[in-house]
């Protein structure tokens, strides 16, 4: 024999893998992939649900705080107009030396179902109302009861209520904003007026 030759016998301990060994080893390799496979999307699903409840809050959160720097200074509030599912109401904040307000300012909200949006506008009392800007895009539900102060409050109250989803996953925000500067509402159909 030659060297060559006797290079390429190999030992008893060398013997490699026969087919079924193989084999076995393969379908095992596939069941632990599948199982790795299904975690792994899972993961990614709670993530996505996780960052669109976040964007939902989020949302939900700049209308409330954008109706709560503004609404409790109001000395005029609309009653709610309704059409359907969408509503919409507006209230105006008086001029104010002391929050550098020279004119009366107005705000409209409203909230259109078939577009899932809630929007607002403001302007100028006396001025043109500009077109309405979207404040949060995800809202499936949202409810606005103004009322008139009654005993034992002093102030027109303003409860609100939005839900806001996407994919299944969303947050409903609900609360109260009091305009302190009013206790009547405006009736249906009478703008804001300086």
């Amino acid at each position: 024999m030659t060297r060559w030759h006797a290079s390429l016998q190999r030992g008893p301990a060398d013997r490699g893998m026969t087919l079924v060994e193989l084999v076995v080893a393969m379908g095992i390799f596939s069941v632990v992939l599948a199982v790795a496979t299904v975690g792994i999307r899972q993961m990614v699903l709670a993530v996505n649900r996780t960052a669109d409840i976040g964007d939902s809050t989020t949302e939900v959160q700049r209308a409330f705080q954008r109706l709560d720097r503004t609404l409790r200074y109001a000395d005029q509030v609309s009653a709610l107009a309704t059409a359907g599912s969408d509503w919409e109401f507006w209230y105006r904040l008086p001029s104010s030396a002391a929050l550098g307000v020279a004119t009366p300012t107005c705000y409209q909200w409203r909230y259109v179902a078939a577009q899932r949006v809630l929007q607002v506008r403001s302007w100028q009392a006396g001025t043109t109302a500009p077109s309405y800007g979207t404040i949060a895009s995800r809202v499936t539900a949202a409810t606005a009861t103004p009322t008139a102060a009654a005993v034992p409050f002093t102030s027109a109250r303003v409860p609100i209520s939005i839900t806001s989803q996407e994919r299944g996953a969303g947050v409903t925000l609900m609360t109260t904003f009091v305009a302190r500067n009013t206790k009547q509402l405006t009736p249906v159909g009478q703008s804001c007026t300086v």
